[in-house]
């Protein structure tokens, strides 16, 4: 084998790796960014259902800690507003029988 040989064999080396490592950190990054983008675009439908006045709790899915913690604060806020509308309504209630 001569050395223009050796070094084209070298060559066509390095590229397949680049070529394979390049695939390798797209599917990396498609699925890191999936996995942060998936439990916002759940809780901005959540928000949306909300905004439309639906106020029922739903569980927490998210296995990310941080937005685990964020829907379970967002169940807390919306399971507050939902109390404080019945204690309004409880009110109004009280006022129209007086």
């Amino acid at each position: 084998m001569s050395y223009e040989q050796a070094l084209n064999q070298f060559g066509i080396i390095v590229l397949i790796i680049l070529i394979i490592g390049t695939m390798i950190a797209f599917f990396i990054a498609l699925y890191i960014s999936r996995s942060i983008a998936f439990p916002i675009d759940r809780l901005v439908k959540r928000m949306k259902k909300v905004e439309k006045g639906d106020l029922a709790p739903f569980p927490p899915q998210s296995s990310i800690g941080e937005f685990h913690l964020l829907e379970s604060s967002f169940n807390e806020m919306v399971i507050q507003i939902a109390s404080l509308l019945e204690l309004t309504r409880e009110e109004e209630a009280k006022v129209k029988e007086s």
